[in-house]
């Protein structure tokens, strides 16, 4: 409860730019982010936020080019160079 009124009586203007991770269906995305030194809070651009909506919900469209992606073979790219 304490920290929720720090977090309403701060006006964030002491923020540092820093990077996040955040893990969506086993897959990890770095995001910038900014926090706030006086409350911790953390906040995130619309651009950002976009990109986590897009990897969490993507588009039917970005669903089937990655059914239609070319699978690689990692034991091909492990084979003896010639």
């Amino acid at each position: 409860m304490r920290k929720i009124k720090n977090i309403l009586n701060c006006n964030h203007s002491n923020l540092i730019k820093s990077m996040g991770l955040v893990q969506i269906k086993n897959k990890y995305m770095e995001i910038e982010t900014e926090t706030c030194k006086r409350c911790g809070e953390i906040f995130t651009s619309s651009k950002e936020t976009e990109k986590i909506r897009n990897m969490a919900n993507p588009t039917l469209l970005n669903r089937i080019k990655e059914k239609l992606k070319p699978k690689i073979n990692m034991n091909l790219l492990r084979g003896r160079v010639l």
